[in-house]
């Protein structure tokens, strides 16, 4: 195992740990929006 077998290993683990991170946020955006925005086919009772 030489430096750029290390630094390869990094970048995999960095670019892994980048989508995991965009992944969660777009889900959390996508949970917040369905919740701020009423959607068409569900009545809110008040």
């Amino acid at each position: 195992m030489g430096p750029g077998a290390e630094f390869f290993g990094l970048l995999l683990f960095s670019l892994f740990t980048g989508l995991c991170l965009t992944r969660t946020c777009f889900s959390l955006l996508e949970s917040a929006k369905a919740e701020t925005l009423p959607r068409p086919g569900r009545r809110e009772k008040w």
